[in-house]
């Protein structure tokens, strides 16, 4: 979660354009969430996830035992999984859906599926169905070196909100803004666009309703 790879979520189907789709697997990882919202336990290809994304902060031996809501840079994305949670906790209901989880080099669909566990726990699993290669970009590498300005990307759909145009692929925002020739980045931040919002709020609205016709 947050701004890294660790943050996963809802996003409306995108058709990359690229070829060369490729089989992931050693991507699919595991994470368990308490009560409390700890996390108590990683597995999986976590680490190995963790290092393709640039991401060494969330190896298992640094997320374990820390509340998921540190890795959230967005209210609204926390206020999204609470809503979540709750349901999956409280009407003991799993929930799945498709997101993104681009890399500088690929676009990745994803499935998320959490399901409840014993103890309020909820156990959350990633699968990886597929990644489209691209040309690497800068834009959205962890490691390269940012200025002050700030924009904002969509922790759902990967998409970066360019000022005076909207919600863009990376490789467009990078067009429109003329970042070729840029020596530093402007730096990242996350949030959520409308669609995924209507998206997401429509998942769990239906969750909701389901449960209480039963």
């Amino acid at each position: 979660m947050a701004g890294s790879a660790f943050q996963s979520a809802a996003t409306p189907e995108v058709e990359p354009q690229d070829s060369n789709e490729l089989t992931m697997k050693s991507t699919d990882t595991w994470y368990v969430v308490d009560r409390e919202g700890r996390i108590t336990a990683v597995g999986g290809g976590w680490d190995v996830f963790a290092r393709t994304n640039e991401a060494p902060e969330i190896r298992g031996q640094h997320v374990v035992g820390h509340l998921w809501s540190d890795y959230v840079d967005s209210q609204e994305v926390r206020d999204l999984y609470d809503r979540i949670f709750d349901v999956v906790r409280g009407r003991q209901r799993p929930i799945e859906f498709g997101f993104r989880c681009d890399g500088p080099a690929s676009r990745r669909k994803m499935r998320m599926h959490l399901s409840p566990m014993p103890h309020g726990a909820i156990e959350l699993r990633t699968r990886t169905l597929s990644e489209i290669e691209r040309a690497s970009q800068a834009l959205p590498a962890r490691s390269v070196p940012r200025t002050d300005e700030l924009l904002l990307m969509c922790s759902y759909c990967n998409r970066i909100r360019v000022p005076g145009v909207g919600w863009c692929e990376v490789e467009r925002a990078i067009a429109t803004i003329d970042l070729f020739t840029a020596e530093r980045m402007p730096g990242l931040g996350h949030g959520i666009c409308d669609p995924c919002l209507l998206q997401l709020r429509a998942l769990i609205d239906g969750a909701e309703r389901s449960s209480s016709a039963d």
